[in-house]
């Protein structure tokens, strides 16, 4: 079989060469109107709920917040599933909604659900993270100085540098960490 292309090939080698230009033409004016991202931004359509509970156990949180969240959420339209965590001191749940869904109205449709529910006392009222996707950290930056010392630069990268790049248009989150 491969003999006999050789064959046909050799024999008609102006049309191969012509149809191989021809393709290559096409294949650049293809190319250059080609819109693509060197990392595509594959994460679903998400609304991620954090609420502080300072002194529970992951036990408690997860009792007393976690599940009222996602028992709260259930039911909202477009919602497919929800993911949580529970640690110490902090309740993270995640909507995940279908791709037709407007971001913005999921993230209103959990806000509303999440002002109609009440947590025990001490246990802060739930934040919405940042509208951002999977992709979405893409700056790291250290702060050394040999005169100050790391809860010095922990304090200067909180109040002085993230402001600052908190003003930037476009940066949705700066966060910080580090110190003693």
């Amino acid at each position: 079989m491969i003999q006999a292309i050789v064959r046909w090939s050799v024999r008609h080698r102006v049309l191969v060469v012509g149809t191989t230009l021809a393709l290559m033409v096409v294949g650049a004016l293809v190319g250059m109107f080609l819109k693509f991202d060197a990392l595509p931004d594959t994460t679903n359509n998400q609304v991620l709920v954090l609420t502080r509970a300072p002194g529970l156990t992951p036990e408690e949180v997860e009792r007393l917040v976690t599940r009222p969240i996602e028992v709260g959420m259930g039911g909202l339209p477009g919602l497919i599933e929800q993911r949580s965590l529970s640690r110490y001191g902090i309740s993270s749940v995640t909507a995940v909604f279908e791709d037709g869904v407007d971001t913005y109205r999921a993230r209103q449709m959990v806000q509303e659900r999440l002002t109609t529910m009440s947590f025990p006392p001490g246990v802060a009222a739930p934040e919405l993270g940042p509208v951002t996707g999977g992709l979405g950290e893409i700056f790291h930056f250290t702060l050394d100085s040999p005169r100050r010392s790391p809860s010095e630069l922990l304090e200067l990268a909180q109040f002085k540098v993230a402001p600052m790049l908190r003003s930037v248009q476009g940066v949705v989150e700066v966060n910080t960490w580090g110190g003693d």
